[in-house]
């Protein structure tokens, strides 16, 4: 883990109002930060290889927020995206490993 806390972060983007949102590749989960680097909100857990089952992260990396503040993540390890709300909220799982619509090979 970092000085941080978080444990290799990987991807961070930032909202409107100004709290960052992080991917902990190496803590499996999404971290909720105030400009000041104070933590709001974590969730998420590990579980590789689940398709169906939301706020569980295999080594999340890529993350964006939409101008809604609709957070979309990349499970690298679980070869999908989940859409999320900024309280930590699962919207939507797409995607699982494979050739195929929808299907990702991460």
């Amino acid at each position: 883990k970092s000085i941080t806390g978080l444990d290799r972060p990987w991807g961070i983007d930032v909202t409107d109002d100004g709290l960052m949102i992080v991917s902990e590749f190496g803590g499996h989960c999404i971290t909720v930060l105030n400009r000041e680097g104070k933590k709001l909100n974590k969730f998420g857990m590990y579980k590789r290889f689940v398709y169906n089952v939301a706020l569980q992260f295999s080594n999340p990396s890529g993350i964006a927020v939409t101008p809604n503040e609709t957070i979309l993540v990349g499970d690298t390890g679980n070869h999908r995206i989940q859409k999320l709300t900024i309280e930590g909220e699962c919207i939507a799982c797409v995607g699982e490993r494979g050739n195929g619509p929808l299907q990702f090979q991460c």
